[in-house]
C-alpha cells in the first residue's frame, strides 16, 4: 500500500460496488507486512464488516458508495503504518454521527480505546465552524485545541485524513460548502498536522484549500510558477544527474528527487514581497542517503563543486526544528544564477520528516506516547495558554498568536533552531531556550550586536547571552513577554521571591 495505491480510489472508473472488498483486502495484505497479530486482523475485519453493514447503500454527493471514504481513510492510517485501534476507527469515525449505533455500542462491541477514539472523531466533525458567528466560532476552536492537547491523538490524527479524503473529493460540494470546508482546512487543520511534525498531510490540505479560498492568486502563482519551470527545467534536470554522478564517484549511495515548492506556500513567500526569483527554495534537490556520516561526506562534495550561500546553510541535523524535521540544507548557485537548496537527509530523517509524529507512533509502542508528544511544543504551548487563559476570547487570541500564526526559527549560540511566533523578543527566547536559568540575564546579543531585552526577534536570528550570579528577572518582564511559557516561568519566579 503506498499513496499511489490510495488515489486510484478516487477515479471513478475503479469505484465498482463490487470491488470494495479487494480493494480492502489489498489493505489488509499490506496491514500483515508490518502486523502481523492476528486478534488486531480480526478486529480490523469486524469493524470493515459492521461499518459495510451500517453504511450499507448509502452514497455520496458523487454518487459513489459511502463505504468507499471511511476505507480510504482507513487506508491513510495503514500507508502510515498505525496501529489497529487508529485502523479501526478510521473505518467506524461516521458510525456514530450517521447511524443508529451508539457510544455503548461501540464500548461493548469494540471496547473503551476504540470507542473514545470514534467519539473524539466525531465530536470534531460535529463542531461548528461557521465564522458568520464570530462568538461561537471563538468558543469552538478553543474548545477544540484544550481538548486535542489532553487526549490521544490517534483520533485526531484520522480526523486530519477524514478531512484530506473530504478535500480529495471536494468538487462534489456546494460552492458554499468548499470555500467553508476549505477555509477551516487552511485556518485550523493545516496547522494541527503542522504541528505533529506531518508535513507531507500539512502541504496537501493547504494546497487542495489554496484554489477554493483564493482562486485568482492560485491561477496567477500555478501559471508563473508553470512558465518559470518550464525555463528552468532542462539546466535543474542537468544538476541534478551532475550531483548524483558525482555522489557515486565519492561512493555515496543516493537518490536524488526534485522538490518543486508547492504553490500555497510560494504564494506565502510572495506575500512577504518576494519574487519567485528571488525564493533560494524554490527549487530543492531532496537528497536522500543511508547514514548520517554521508550526509556530510555529501554536503562537502556539494561544496566543493558549486558557488552556494553562506547565509542559507543551516544544520537541522545536530539541531533539528521544533517540528522534529532533520537535514542538512545548503544553497547552491548554478552558472547561470539559478537557486537551488539541497535538502541532504538519511532514508529514515525523510520518512521522519514527512509523516512526523505519526511516524513515530508506527514505531514506538503506546506507553511511549506522551513522551513522544513531548518533542512537539505545540502540546506544552496548548496547555500553558489554557492555563493562563481561561476567557475564551482571551485564548483564541493567544492561540492564533502562538499556535497557529506564522513562525520564525532563532538559533541560539549552541546552533540549536527555535520556533517563535512572529513578534516574540528576547525574554520569550531566553524563557524557551533556557528555562529559569533566564532569569539571571544580563546581556542578549542578536547577531553579534547588543540588543534590549524587548527586541523584536527575525527569523535566523543568532541569540546569545551572557548571565551574571544574580537575577536581574522583575515584575515588568511579564507584561514585556508575549508567549505563555514565558509570562508563566517569569510569574512562578517572582512569587517564588515573594515580590
Amino acid at each position: 500500500m503506498n499513496e499511489l495505491d490510495i488515489k486510484k480510489l478516487y477515479n471513478n472508473d475503479f469505484l465498482k460496488d463490487e470491488l470494495l472488498d479487494n480493494y480492502f483486502n489489498e489493505m489488509m495484505n499490506y496491514f500483515l507486512i508490518y502486523n502481523s497479530n492476528l486478534e488486531d486482523y480480526e478486529k480490523i475485519h469486524k469493524a470493515y464488516d459492521l461499518a459495510k453493514s451500517l453504511h450499507k447503500d448509502v452514497r455520496r454527493k458523487s454518487g459513489e458508495l459511502y463505504m468507499y471514504h471511511p476505507l480510504r481513510v482507513a487506508m491513510m492510517a495503514v500507508s502510515y503504518n498505525m496501529d489497529a485501534t487508529s485502523i479501526c476507527t478510521a473505518l467506524l469515525h461516521d458510525v456514530i454521527e450517521d447511524t443508529d449505533y451508539t457510544y455503548e455500542n461501540m464500548e461493548e462491541n469494540f471496547g473503551q480505546e476504540i470507542a473514545k477514539n470514534v467519539d473524539c472523531v466525531t465530536k470534531i466533525t460535529k463542531a461548528d465552524f461557521n465564522t458568520s458567528n464570530f462568538d461561537l466560532y471563538v468558543k469552538t476552536v478553543s474548545k477544540l485545541f484544550r481538548y486535542l492537547a489532553k487526549i490521544d491523538i490517534r483520533g485526531p490524527i484520522i480526523k486530519l485524513f477524514d478531512r484530506l479524503d473530504n478535500m480529495r473529493t471536494i468538487a462534489a460540494m456546494k460552492p458554499e460548502k468548499q470555500l467553508e470546508k476549505s477555509k477551516q482546512t487552511l485556518e485550523i487543520f493545516a496547522p494541527i498536522a503542522y504541528a505533529i511534525g506531518a508535513n507531507q498531510l500539512k502541504k496537501e490540505l493547504q494546497n487542495l484549500a489554496f484554489p477554493y479560498v483564493k482562486k485568482e492568486k492560485y491561477e496567477y502563482v500555478k501559471a508563473h510558477m508553470d512558465a518559470l519551470f518550464n525555463d528552468k527545467e532542462s539546466e535543474i534536470a542537468y544538476i541534478l544527474n551532475d550531483l548524483h554522478n558525482k555522489f557515486n564517484q565519492e561512493g555515496i549511495e543516493n537518490i536524488i528527487k526534485l522538490r518543486v515548492k508547492d504553490l500555497y506556500n510560494t504564494f506565502i513567500s510572495l506575500k512577504k514581497g518576494r519574487t519567485l526569483n528571488t525564493i533560494h527554495d524554490l527549487y530543492a534537490l531532496q537528497i536522500s542517503l543511508n547514514e548520517k556520516i554521508d550526509c556530510f561526506m555529501a554536503l562537502n562534495t556539494i561544496h566543493e563543486n558549486y558557488r552556494y550561500l553562506d547565509d542559507k546553510f543551516k544544520d537541522y541535523i545536530n539541531n533539528p526544528k521544533t517540528t522534529g524535521y532533520r537535514a542538512l540544507h545548503s544553497t547552491i548557485i548554478t552558472n547561470n544564477e539559478l537557486m537551488l537548496q539541497a535538502q541532504i537527509r538519511t532514508k529514515n530523517m525523510a520518512v521522519l520528516n514527512s509523516k512526523g509524529l505519526i511516524y513515530k507512533l508506527s514505531i514506538n509502542s503506546l506507553s511511549d506516547l506522551e513522551h513522544a508528544k513531548k518533542g512537539y511544543p505545540f502540546f506544552q504551548t496548548v496547555e500553558e495558554i489554557d492555563r493562563d487563559f481561561k476567557d475564551d476570547r482571551i485564548f483564541y487570541e493567544k492561540l492564533k498568536y502562538e499556535v497557529l500564526g506564522q513562525k520564525i526559527y532563532v538559533r541560539s549560540g549552541s546552533g540549536k533552531v527555535y520556533a517563535l511566533p512572529v513578534g516574540a523578543n528576547i525574554i520569550d527566547f531566553a524563557f524557551l531556550a533556557c528555562g529559569n536559568r533566564a532569569a539571571y540575564l544580563n546581556k542578549a546579543f542578536v547577531n553579534g550586536e547588543e540588543v534590549e531585552n524587548t527586541y523584536p526577534l527575525k527569523n535566523q536570528d543568532l541569540v546569545t547571552f551572557t548571565s551574571g550570579n544574580e537575577e536581574t528577572i522583575d515584575r515588568s518582564w511579564i507584561d514585556d513577554a508575549s508567549t505563555s511559557i514565558a509570562r508563566r516561568l517569569i510569574l512562578e519566579r517572582i512569587n517564588k521571591r515573594g515580590q
